[in-house]
């Protein structure tokens, strides 16, 4: 099965395969109205309502394809035509199932199923440590709140074929350390960093792990679309 990955800006990203086109967490550049026109099954994730995740123009992808569904969090309630969701839940439509788990900031985390093949879009979820400036109490629940998700994503599945996921070198120290966690705790094959405020070198920072068995996608301006192949298993 074949995917097309592209990059929009910051954690913005749109995925197409077989008639479907999903889009996450845009907020900057040119909406895709073509895409969303041309799918058969066109979906619209938000995470959460900060203004680096969300736009509102994306309400209006829906006059470009009618089909178009939103999922958001609840506490977003931006529109009647949206599918409101909270933590922990489950939705089978259109041929997928959106599983959705809590985060360490706001909103939620999906993992979306088709076919066998999952696919993971973080959000906010990151291991929000802020060294440089938290106290060792403050950081040691900053790791609890990261691995009680975690641990609640792993009880449905360990692997994952595609996964968008913070690179937040604002941390400065240890910046990398929750996407590390997160590449050593899941079978991740695809792995797009995100969350990078344009300084896309940060992600860099991952080669020296070693990670041999994980494609890690270098983004930039120039370097935007991305083609997979991804053997499917007919697996829920």
């Amino acid at each position: 099965m074949e995917f097309a990955v592209k990059y929009h800006f910051h954690s913005g990203f749109s995925i197409e395969f077989d008639n479907y086109f999903m889009l996450f967490d845009f907020y900057k550049g040119t909406l895709p109205a073509a895409e969303t026109e041309k799918a058969e099954k066109p979906f619209v994730f938000v995470s959460h309502g900060h203004a680096d995740h969300y736009n509102e123009s994306v309400l209006s992808l829906k006059n470009n394809n009618p089909d178009t569904v939103y999922i958001m969090p609840k506490d977003l309630a931006v529109s009647e035509e949206v599918i409101y969701m909270l933590p922990d839940q489950k939705l089978n439509i259109k041929g997928i199932l959106i599983e959705t788990f809590d985060s360490t900031d706001e909103g939620l985390c999906y993992l979306i199923t088709y076919k066998g093949v999952k696919i993971f879009h973080a959000g906010d979820l990151n291991l929000w440590s802020w060294r440089n400036d938290s106290k060792p109490r403050e950081i040691v629940e900053s790791e609890k709140s990261f691995y009680r998700i975690v641990n609640k994503i792993l009880r449905t599945t360990d692997k994952i074929d595609i996964a968008f996921f913070p690179v937040d070198h604002r941390m400065v120290d240890f910046y990398e350390e929750g996407a590390v966690r997160m590449l050593r705790s899941f079978e991740i094959t695809h792995f797009f960093p995100m969350h990078m405020w344009k300084k896309y070198s940060a992600a860099d920072i991952l080669d020296k792990y070693n990670f041999k068995n994980t494609v890690i996608y270098k983004i930039n301006d120039k370097n935007k679309n991305f083609k997979i192949h991804i053997q499917e298993t007919n697996k829920k």
